[in-house]
């Protein structure tokens, strides 16, 4: 349950007009997060890494990614929320929300950053 509130704030907070400027004040933010909610800790890696669960995850997405631009943007955001979240919170995400690939990956850490200031990061 408290997955899917997680992946449907994501969802909501992916326009840009929805992220509280006071919370953030640069895209570089990165937050180390342990979310017992995802089954353990997140482990943090370095942006410049690809996940080596990205291919797991694209094939979680259900429609075709025939567009080359459109498969490197769902590699970006998986990777993105793998770096927030760790890789195996990741894949459970995309695996129950598909979608979450799609998303504005620029505003995943400020979703983060909200989360934590509302309920925790252990919530």
């Amino acid at each position: 349950m408290i997955m899917k509130t997680i992946i449907t704030l994501l969802c909501f907070l992916s326009v840009e007009g929805f992220t509280s400027p006071a919370v953030h004040t640069s895209s570089n933010c990165r937050i180390s997060s342990k979310l017992s909610v995802f089954g353990g800790g997140a482990k943090k890696t370095t942006k410049s890494s690809s996940s080596p669960l990205v291919e797991e995850a694209l094939s979680a997405y259900p429609y075709v990614l025939t567009d080359t631009a459109k498969k490197a943007g769902c590699i970006a955001n998986f990777n993105e929320l793998a770096s927030l979240y760790g890789d195996e919170n990741a894949l459970a995400m995309v695996k129950l929300e598909p979608k979450t690939l799609t998303f504005n990956k620029d505003n995943y850490a400020f979703q983060l950053a909200n989360w934590e200031e509302q309920f925790g990061l252990e919530a």
